[in-house]
């Protein structure tokens, strides 16, 4: 077995780890984003029909 392949294969990918994961990193920044609009989006849509967010047909209240 010859472990400067082994080293010159964990090297090599180490770019393209680093790659995934900047990747993985945009894509969770930007569904936070989202996510947080989203709910801007729904406590103003509850605040101009008078109603509690809690009441709304989707959200979840524990366990069913």
């Amino acid at each position: 077995m010859d472990f400067s392949q082994i080293g010159n294969i964990i090297v090599g990918s180490i770019p393209a780890v680093a790659a995934v994961g900047f990747f993985l990193h945009r894509i969770e920044r930007r569904f936070n984003f989202l996510m947080i609009e989203h709910e801007i989006l729904v406590k103003d849509y509850c605040d101009r029909n008078n109603i509690e967010v809690h009441d709304l047909p989707t959200r979840v209240r524990g366990i069913r």
